[in-house]
């Protein structure tokens, strides 16, 4: 109930967000499942090497996930402490850093440029993304864990 007695109407999600929050969660997974190792399914933190299982992680995004552009880019994340990506806000110059180091000189220059253009996905496109990631899901835990 509000402060005037009356009832809160329930926040209403639309189903574009719903779509992005399911893809939120299975891109989330593929990083992670990526950076695992395969006998024991452990991540190393990109920013402060430390060590947890990968469902311990978090999928860290050097350009804020507001800008769609990298939002799903692979190159924009990797598998973070949730310290490092949300107490310290991500350690954007250890990010840096390591998106550089990973794929090249200019990389982490070369997403923030990306991040400008803010195209606007389809529904469709977003579950045509979303099939991709949970085949991509089963493959990378039948490689890593069976």
């Amino acid at each position: 109930m509000s402060y005037f007695g009356f009832k809160k109407r329930p926040a209403k999600t639309s189903d574009y967000s719903k779509l992005l929050g399911k893809l939120d969660y299975a891109f989330s997974e593929v990083v992670r499942l990526t950076a695992a190792d395969e006998k024991e399914g452990m991540c190393i933190c990109i920013t402060c090497g430390d060590k947890q299982h990968w469902t311990d992680m978090e999928c860290g995004h050097y350009v804020k996930r507001r800008h769609l552009a990298t939002r799903y880019d692979l190159q924009n994340c990797g598998a973070q402490c949730s310290t490092c990506n949300c107490v310290n806000d991500g350690r954007e110059d250890e990010h840096e850093r390591y998106i550089d180091r990973t794929y090249g000189e200019g990389t982490a220059a070369k997403l923030k440029r990306k991040a400008q253009s803010e195209p606007k996905f389809t529904e469709r496109e977003l579950l045509g993304m979303l099939d991709e990631l949970r085949k991509e899901i089963k493959a990378l835990r039948e490689e890593k864990f069976s």
